[in-house]
């Protein structure tokens, strides 16, 4: 047990309070200080516009049931993300078997570790709109000690099915040629399925009216026990709902923490084998440009990099998704919700399909990959410095795969809306241009602050993709941008104010590229691993 505990706290300490950089120990109190502060206002942002929009109309008990299943959800988000380098595929598997530890124990310890950071994650989303739907409803004080009670198993089977997931597609593409690009896509295409079916689920009832949102909001409880029992268990109260969802998410823990102590280690060792050629022959080697190496570079490292590929493609796989959903099933829902809006002395018409690219737009200004891209090349920068490439190749080659992780998905949803609802020619022109130029702009801002604010130093990867200042910006300020474009669109609610917005973003394009290929070049020379 000693030894179970001293190896949980040490595995603890490098996950949230300091690395191992080679020049010193970096605290990262900080990070996690702000992503718990992040999620913190996520849960009580969310929980405000789940009363204002459910409260009256459908019903306030609706919302407990709304923050508990997005939640439930965002655990597995998180847990997929997680699971890739803390329950498999870890990298000081051989070292800790190396050392006199009992081989349980070191995937218990990885196990737990797990379990902790998902708690803390699910706590911060989950807990503080609990509460403040107790103060704000006046709540019996049953009610708030059912609701902290019930936590300790809610995150549990979000977990496990995380989990599940990640082993399952480890399983099958351990030791196979494109092992990385079939776990990685597997993964995206199983999240791309349960969004699909929460969107059929959710719009069952084939209604607009939010009494019926209601009745499909408590129908998917049904299916999602956790959520069931924890919020019936708290509002109603009834203690036996509490008992039944502790020993139901005890049980499956037990059997998960079996089966994953017998499995783990073997299918690391063979996922560590690599890919080996059966039959092997000499065949006439295809010639590649220097240029063409290094966008296949690109590609590879983007798909051979889990947390890499889900916090870059995720947002791109919802847009398609949610964009086919509403074009197939819903386009005469959303034709009767666009002729009820008022006429702002404007052509509806006209409005909608500037709406239409208003969206997509947002969804590809939340799209970056580089502004992390130089930091994760910091083992091979060397090389590439190296290679017979001016340094203007070397930045092409990253802005051309981030606006193509875009682009398509977001011309995709582009057809698909103008061929549904028929939209004009003028509809694909500026769309095409706004997306091209919107896609250079986050391409060119991101690079810039990884030029800026290089992280060089870090034990994994997720750490430059998560925790690095650079990928917070380049996210964070074309996100923020985005949205108070959309705002200042529906103030003037003109035409010409659409026109003026992608101007604005080909001048900005013009102006960043200028910086890149000036200072830009000044600045990469400087960095050095």
């Amino acid at each position: 047990m000693q030894e179970l505990w001293l190896l949980t706290k040490t595995q603890l300490i490098n996950q949230l309070l300091k690395t191992n950089s080679k020049k010193k120990s970096k605290l990262k109190i900080g990070s996690v200080a702000f992503t718990g502060i992040v999620l913190f206002g996520l849960s009580i942002y969310y929980y405000f516009i789940f009363m204002d929009a459910f409260g009256a109309s459908v019903g306030k008990e609706v919302v407990p049931y709304l923050i508990a299943l997005m939640s439930f959800f965002m655990t597995f988000i998180f847990g997929i993300s997680s699971s890739q380098g803390m329950l498999f595929g870890f990298n000081d598997a051989d070292f800790l078997r190396s050392l006199p530890i009992q081989e349980k124990n070191i995937v218990l310890s990885k196990a737990l570790v797990f379990s902790l950071l998902e708690y803390f994650y699910s706590a911060l989303l989950l807990l503080p709109a609990m509460i403040v739907f107790g103060i704000q409803n006046a709540m019996p004080f049953t009610y708030y000690v059912f609701v902290i009670i019930g936590y300790i198993s809610f995150p549990i089977l979000p977990m496990l099915v995380a989990s599940f997931l990640g082993i399952f597609v480890k399983y099958i593409s351990a030791g196979k040629k494109y092992a990385n690009l079939i776990q990685n896509l597997g993964t995206i295409v199983f999240i791309g399925v349960i969004y699909f079916i929460s969107f059929r689920f959710g719009y069952s009832s084939g209604s607009d009216d939010f009494t019926a949102i209601g009745d499909s909001i408590r129908n998917i409880t049904q299916f999602v026990f956790p959520v069931k029992f924890y919020v019936d268990g708290a509002l109603l109260p009834n203690i036996w709902y509490v008992i039944i969802n502790t020993v139901l998410s005890f049980g499956l823990f037990y059997l998960f923490i079996h089966l994953y102590s017998k499995r783990i280690m073997k299918i690391n060792e063979k996922a560590s084998q690599g890919y080996h050629v059966e039959n092997f022959q000499l065949k006439k080697a295809t010639k590649n440009s220097a240029f063409g190496a290094l966008l296949k570079l690109e590609w590879k490292k983007l798909f051979s990099n889990f947390t890499y590929l889900l916090n870059s493609a995720i947002g791109m796989a919802m847009l398609v998704i949610g964009s086919a959903y509403l074009c197939f099933f819903l386009p005469e829902q959303i034709k009767s919700l666009v002729n009820a809006i008022p006429y702002f002395g404007q052509d509806i018409f006209t409005i909608f399909w500037q709406v239409v690219l208003l969206i997509i737009f947002g969804f590809g200004q939340m799209t970056n990959i580089t502004c992390v891209s130089l930091s994760l090349d910091a083992k091979v920068l060397w090389l590439i410095k190296s290679l017979p490439l001016s340094i203007h190749h070397i930045f092409i080659s990253k802005i051309i795969v981030n606006m193509l992780l875009v682009c398509i998905p977001s011309l995709i949803s582009l057809i698909l809306f103008g061929i549904t609802f028929a939209f004009p020619a003028t509809y694909y022109v500026f769309g095409i241009l706004f997306i091209l130029f919107a896609a250079l702009f986050t391409s060119c801002l991101g690079l810039l602050f990884n030029l800026l604010f290089p992280k060089l130093d870090y034990e994994r990867e997720a750490m430059v993709v998560k925790q690095s200042l650079s990928a917070f910006l380049g996210v964070l300020i074309p996100t923020f941008l985005s949205i108070g474009i959309i705002f200042l669109y529906f103030y003037f609610l003109k035409n010409d104010i659409f026109y003026f917005i992608i101007l604005s973003y080909a001048l900005l394009d013009i102006i960043l590229l200028t910086i890149l290929y000036t200072y830009g070049y000044r600045r990469f020379h400087e960095l050095n691993h």
